[in-house]
Formats: structure tokens, C-alpha cells, sequence
């Protein structure tokens, strides 16, 4: 069975009210009874202040001495006894609290120096590290609490709760619980050893690098199609240059007729033309390459600029949604709390109902003479029972409600709590980043390209003059007007050339458009990847903290735990909440309460190994109680009861 802790006799002076009793007790149940303030609450706290100098709170600073007009007896020690029985064997453990006075040398009274804590072990007086040593070794204080109350686990934080509880299951392989899931083994293989906090940011980073991606692709490709040159009849200005250059071909053959050019001469004029013609050619590949690049680069800058605003509306996401969270339980917390100080008002009213008998109630109706005195006694008992239990009906009804929005409040301002005092983020660095970018796409849009400072472009262009010099030497006979016609048609030739070459252009986008879209596909494809490991984690944890709740209400006989919630979106946070059929603890009535309790104690000192002495506080109010291994201590409201005494 274990460790079996019993409390045979306790003793106290001086302590919280209690000036000097002392009570042996048998090994199963006991009963303390006594009206309210005759020290039942202050019985527990004893019992817990012996053992660990604290009180059943956990407070080390509170007060322990009878207190005689808000004062408390000078020179008057607070003691408390306890024997125990731990496994048959007897310990006695003794704690004395004492004020030290001191009369400084020439004073007339003394001086109150501080509080002196004396400790002892079956009569002999030990250290206080050597005492609460030996209080440990009987059963360490988290458990004691645990396992003597049946009120403590169900009201500890959630976080302690789940604590205990999963130290009692112990840990549950992630390979346990993907065996003969293929889903979940593949995503074993996934995590590649990282933790699953670790594998949910990455996936998170990734996920949203592709989608801030992906998501540009659309304007990146509408800032394309608005750069698209106007779409011409290529067909048509092509045949414009053919015939033209066919023109041009025979004025320049009249040209050399009339001019009655030698053939040497002529080779000389055509190998002129072939060269200024590959110069033009050149420059004007320079030119389009130029211009490729400054729509490149004010490109890039456009890219930079949406990522800095993408990064700035996400500093500032958060602080709203929690500013307007907040806003929203700050209102709630003042509701609330409104309608807990009229429930608290309304208590009163209710609770300072008398009944008052109306004129003629004690009247024969036919009559109207007076009712005989036992029919008048039995009337007003009547009325007063149907008095009283509207009265209590009332009442319950009240303090049912001022639980359930006492509940409701303590919620929101854990909430608050958790979301604490917000800061509203700084991004002025980031708007400094963008304002900087917008100057440098704006003086990169006024800046035209600058092909015509390249080097290699003022070359051409100097060759070009020099071949066109020498092409244009005058030669015997007067061909002005031909060479006019020339002039003209070479112009017109070099303007479609021009408008040819936007054909090249379009081509180029449109090919660059292609690519966009096809990375976008990619992209999202890369997207269902990611999200489908998402939903695998997802998918996995629960099945994870499924094998953990189960495993853990196994334990219990009465209780079950909800230990995971799911919310909306997927995401699953842990939580911590004993129910019975479905009903929460805090909505129980206060006999289901300790029985929830006295469960919990059960397990709990079954895997432990531990039965200790255990406090049902307002016994009165409980029927019935579990098989309980462990000894039982009641604490009962008797009104008629002026001092605590056991039954």
C-alpha cells in the first residue's frame, strides 16, 4: 500500500483563535463540529503551519496568534503539535513560534526584536533545515497539499495541473503513436530530429517567404503588360522597309549610273553602306540593352519597396490584434464586474427579507373571526417554511449566478494578464527604408538611360559620321535631287527599323511574363506542400495529446480530464479542466466538488504511494463520499456548536 500517514492526536495554543485544545483521532473518520469562527478553517491551517510554517494558502506572512482587539499578547507563544502515524511508526513534530522582547539598557520597556521559530522531533529540539528535512522524507509539500485537500488540484493553475498529471503517465514516444500510419511516420521523417517547435517555424518561414512570392507575381506581371509598346502590323512595316530599301537600291544604282562610278567605285559605296548599316545595328542593340537594364533596375527597386511595406504591415499586425482584443475583455472585465456588485447588493436585499403577515391573515375567510390559536400556529409555521424556502431558492440562485460570472471574470483577467502591457511597435525605421526607396525609383525613373555616354556608342556613331562622309563625296553630274530622295528614304527606312524592333521587345516580355507564370504555379505547388506538413504536425499532435488524455483518465474512477482544445483555426492549445458526464468542476455543486476531489486524491496517492490525512471542509453539506482509503477528518457547520469539539 505504500506510505500510510495518520493523524493521531493535535494540539494547539495560542493559534488563530484556537487557545488550547487538543484531539485524538481514530484511523479512518473523525468529525470536528462547531459554529462558524469556532476555528474549523483554522484547525487545517494549524495542521499545515506545523509541517511547513506556511498556512493552507501557501503564505508564509500571515497571522498566526489570536489576535484580542486587533492586537495580539505579548510575550505569549504560538505552538501546535502534531503525532503522526507513518506506517504504524510514531512521529511527534512540534513547531513554537515566539516574540523576543528585550529591554535595552537604560529604557524603561522592552522592545519587540523580531519572531523566533523553534522546531522539534519527538521532543528534541532541532535545526530547521534537519526538520523540514524529516517532513520531506514523510511526504514532500506539493504532494501533501495534493493529497490532504480536495479542493487544492482542482483550483491549481492549469499549467501545475497538467504538470502532475503528465509526470504520472510519463512520456509517450513519438514512434508510438505513428506505428502503422503512414501519414504520420512520413512526418516522423520530416522532423529529421527537431523538436516540433522548431519544425513549426521553419515550415511557418518558408510558407510564408513562397506566399510573400507568389503573391507579388501578379503585379510584377501587370507592371509588364502596362510596359507593353503598342502592338503594330509587323507584316505591313516590314514590306514598307523592303520596298523602300528596293528604292533605295535603284536610286543608288542611278546614283552610280549618273555619276558614272567604276565598279571599284561602286564595291567601295556598297562596303561603306554594309559598314554603317552593322554600326547602326549595333548601336541600336546598345540602345534596347540599356533600356532593358533601367527597366531591370527600377524593376528591383519596385521589388525591394514591397517587401519593406510587406515587412511593415506585419510589425504592426500584431499590436492591433491585440489592442483590439484587449479593448474588447477591458470592456467585458467592467461588465462584469458591474454585475457582480449588483448580484452582491441584490444578495444583501434578498438576505434581509423577513416575512410579515398581512392584516386578516389569521381570519376565518367566511366569517372573519379569529382562527383558533393552533390553527394560527400551524398557518404561520406554514407560511414561514414557504417563506424560508423561497428565501433559499432565491439565494441559491444568486450565488449560482455569482459563481459563474466570478468564473467568467477570473478568465478574462488571465487573459489580460497573459497579453500584459502592449507596446505599440516602432516602424518608423521602416518607414524611413521606404520613403528612401521611393526617392531612389523616382530619381531612377526621371533618369533616362544612358547609352548615348557609352563609350562604344559614341564610337559607333563617330564611324558612322566618318563612312557617311566618305559615302557621301560628291562625284561628277549633279545628283542632288537623288541623293535628296535618299536621304528621305534612308530616314523613313531607320524610323520603321525602329518601330520593327519593338516587335523584339514584346517578345522578350512576353517570354519574361511566361516565366512568371509558371514560377507562380511552382510556387503554389511549393504552398500545398508546406501547408500539407502543416496539417500533418496538426494532424500528429492531436493524435499525440489524444494518446495523452486517454492514458491519463484511465487512471480515474469518477473524473475526466480535457487536457487539449482545438480552436477555429486548427491550432491546438493546451488546457486543463476536470469534468464529470460532461460537467465542468467549477459548475459542480459543492457535494459533486469533493467527490471530484477525493478522486483526484485517490489516484494521486495510488501512483505516489502516499495516503495522508485528508480535510473535508462543510461536510455537512455532503451526503456521501467515495471509498477513501486514506483517513478522513470532517469539518462540520453546527450553529448550535459555540466551540469546536469532535463527535
Amino acid at each position: 500500500m505504500g506510505k500510510v500517514i495518520y493523524l493521531k492526536r493535535a494540539s494547539a495554543r495560542n493559534f488563530k483563535g484556537l487557545e488550547n485544545i487538543s484531539f485524538d483521532f481514530t484511523d479512518r473518520e473523525t468529525t470536528l463540529v462547531g459554529a462558524n469562527g469556532t476555528g474549523k478553517s483554522s484547525f487545517f491551517a494549524m495542521f499545515i503551519w506545523c509541517l511547513f510554517g506556511k498556512d493552507q494558502f501557501g503564505r508564509t506572512d500571515h497571522q498566526i496568534k489570536t489576535l484580542i482587539n486587533g492586537k495580539t499578547d505579548r510575550y505569549k507563544d504560538c505552538e501546535v503539535e502534531l503525532v503522526l502515524s507513518i506506517n504504524g511508526e510514531e512521529t511527534r513534530l512540534k513547531r513554537i513560534n515566539s516574540e523576543n522582547w528585550v529591554r535595552p539598557k537604560g529604557k524603561p520597556e522592552d522592545e519587540f526584536k523580531g519572531n523566533e521559530t523553534k522546531r522539534y522531533i519527538n521532543d528534541v529540539e532541532v535545526k530547521a533545515s534537519e526538520y523540514d528535512r524529516e517532513v520531506y522524507n514523510i511526504c514532500p509539500e506539493e504532494i501533501f497539499r495534493v493529497i490532504t485537500n480536495p479542493a487544492y488540484f482542482p483550483n491549481l493553475k492549469q499549467d501545475e495541473q497538467r504538470a502532475i498529471l503528465f509526470k504520472m503517465v510519463g512520456d509517450i514516444t513519438d514512434e508510438s503513436v505513428a506505428k502503422g500510419n503512414k501519414d504520420f511516420e512520413e512526418f516522423l521523417q520530416m522532423l529529421s530530429g527537431k523538436s516540433f517547435e522548431v519544425f513549426k517555424k521553419e515550415v511557418a518561414a518558408q510558407k510564408k517567404r513562397v506566399r510573400d512570392e507568389a503573391e507579388s507575381i501578379p503585379t510584377r506581371i501587370d507592371e509588364l503588360k502596362r510596359s507593353f509598346p503598342e502592338a503594330m502590323d509587323w507584316d505591313s512595316i516590314q514590306l514598307s522597309i523592303d520596298n523602300k530599301k528596293s528604292e533605295l537600291e535603284t536610286i543608288e544604282a542611278q546614283l552610280g549610273d549618273a555619276s558614272k562610278l567604276s565598279e571599284q567605285d561602286n564595291q567601295r559605296r556598297l562596303e561603306l553602306r554594309n559598314q554603317i548599316n552593322q554600326l547602326e545595328e549595333a548601336n541600336q542593340n546598345i540602345k534596347f540593352a540599356e533600356q532593358r537594364k533601367h527597366n531591370e533596375q527600377l524593376e528591383a527597386i519596385k521589388g525591394e519597396m514591397r517587401k519593406l511595406r510587406l515587412g511593415e504591415g506585419e510589425q504592426n499586425r500584431d499590436y492591433n490584434t491585440k489592442q483590439s482584443r484587449l479593448s474588447y475583455l477591458q470592456g467585458e472585465k467592467t461588465r462584469i464586474k458591474g454585475l457582480l456588485q449588483s448580484l452582491g447588493e441584490e444578495w444583501k436585499l434578498i438576505n434581509a427579507e423577513t416575512i410579515v403577515f398581512r392584516e386578516g391573515e389569521f381570519e376565518c375567510p367566511t366569517c372573519k373571526r379569529p382562527l383558533e390559536m393552533e390553527d394560527i400556529e400551524a398557518k404561520e409555521a406554514e407560511l414561514t417554511e414557504e417563506f424560508n424556502k423561497k428565501k433559499a431558492e432565491k439565494l441559491k440562485r444568486n450565488v449560482d449566478e455569482g459563481k459563474s460570472r466570478k468564473a467568467e471574470f477570473d478568465t478574462i483577467v488571465e487573459e489580460i494578464d497573459s497579453i500584459g502591457e502592449l507596446k505599440k511597435v516602432d516602424t518608423s525605421e521602416w518607414l524611413d527604408k521606404i520613403k528612401a526607396k521611393e526617392e531612389e525609383l523616382s530619381n531612377a525613373t526621371a533618369k533616362a538611360p544612358e547609352y548615348e555616354n557609352r563609350i562604344d556608342y559614341k564610337a559607333n556613331l563617330a564611324k558612322i559620321d566618318e563612312l557617311k562622309s566618305k559615302l557621301e563625296a560628291p562625284v561628277s553630274g549633279d545628283t542632288t535631287k537623288l541623293r535628296e530622295k535618299k536621304a528621305e528614304l534612308s530616314k523613313e527606312i531607320e524610323l520603321l527599323n525602329a518601330d520593327l524592333a519593338k516587335r523584339g521587345i514584346i517578345d522578350n516580355t512576353q517570354n519574361r511574363i511566361k516565366e512568371l507564370i509558371e514560377l507562380q504555379q511552382k510556387l503554389n505547388q511549393e504552398i500545398a506542400d508546406l501547408e500539407r506538413k502543416e496539417f500533418l504536425q496538426k494532424s500528429f499532435e492531436f493524435a499525440k495529446n489524444e494518446s495523452y488524455e486517454k492514458k491519463i483518465n484511465e487512471m480515474f474512477t469518477l473524473v475526466q480530464f480535457n487536457l487539449f482544445r482545438q480552436q477555429v483555426d486548427g491550432q491546438i492549445v493546451p488546457t486543463c479542466e476536470a469534468h464529470v458526464g460532461g460537467v465542468p468542476y467549477s459548475t459542480q455543486n459543492n457535494a459533486m466538488q469533493c467527490g471530484m476531489g477525493l478522486d483526484i486524491i485517490n489516484t494521486i496517492s495510488k501512483h505516489k504511494g502516499i495516503y495522508a490525512p485528508i480535510f473535508i471542509d462543510n461536510r455537512e453539506s455532503i451526503t456521501n463520499i467515495p471509498e477513501i482509503k486514506a483517513q478522513i477528518i470532517n469539518l462540520v457547520v453546527d450553529s448550535n456548536e459555540k466551540q469546536l469539539k469532535m463527535m
